[in-house]
């Protein structure tokens, strides 16, 4: 396995393609992420070696195969460029306190 997945870990779909019964009222395409939507995992269940997750943004009794989706690190770290921050300070509105 790729990615270790884990309650909470953020999750960017790659792959929407969820059903291949070609039906236009299929009921699975009203409830499977979307490609590009970026969801929360809130549950992670293991089967033969392939996971599967769940999201806080779908329904409780769905999980969706892991490959089609990719683990989003958000960047935590602080901004040292002393120069983009001065840029910044210079862009703010002054207002009279």
């Amino acid at each position: 396995m790729s990615d270790d997945w884990k309650v909470g870990d953020l999750a960017v779909c790659i792959d929407d393609r969820w059903c291949g019964c070609g039906r236009a009222d299929c009921g699975m395409k009203a409830v499977a992420p979307r490609k590009e939507q970026l969801l929360r995992v809130s549950a992670v269940h293991s089967v033969i070696n392939r996971q599967f997750l769940r999201f806080d943004e779908g329904p409780a009794d769905h999980f969706w195969h892991a490959v089609a989706f990719r683990k989003v690190k958000p960047d935590t770290g602080a901004a040292d460029d002393a120069l983009w921050v001065e840029q910044l300070q210079h862009l703010r509105r002054r207002v009279p306190a």
